[in-house]
């Protein structure tokens, strides 16, 4: 950490979570233990760094709660912008994939 902070180049962060749901929509996540999931969620940091912010003053839960409601307001809008916008043609499927294009 002192070597980020000082400005000393980029820093690789390696976090490490659980997944609470299955992989896509519709997957039951059978594959995982309630007992494993329960414990992931006990464990679960954003909880734990949400009362870290109000206990430290830096937000009231008020404040956590309105941030929140934008943030979903905001990712529910972006979704239903995707899901009105036309699927791109066939010639855009390489397009921006790599350093230089390549001729289909």
């Amino acid at each position: 950490m002192e070597r980020a902070r000082a400005g000393e180049g980029p820093t690789l962060l390696e976090c490490k979570t659980f997944r609470f749901m299955g992989h896509v929509f519709g997957d039951n996540d059978a594959y995982m233990s309630k007992e494993e999931k329960a414990a992931a969620m006990d464990a679960d940091p954003l909880p734990r760094f949400r009362q870290k912010l109000i206990d430290d003053g830096i937000a009231t839960a008020e404040q956590l709660d309105e941030l929140t409601t934008r943030i979903e307001a905001e990712v529910t809008d972006a979704i239903e912008f995707a899901m009105a916008c036309e699927y791109p043609s066939d010639d855009e499927l390489r397009r921006d994939v790599f350093a230089e294009e390549i001729p289909a």
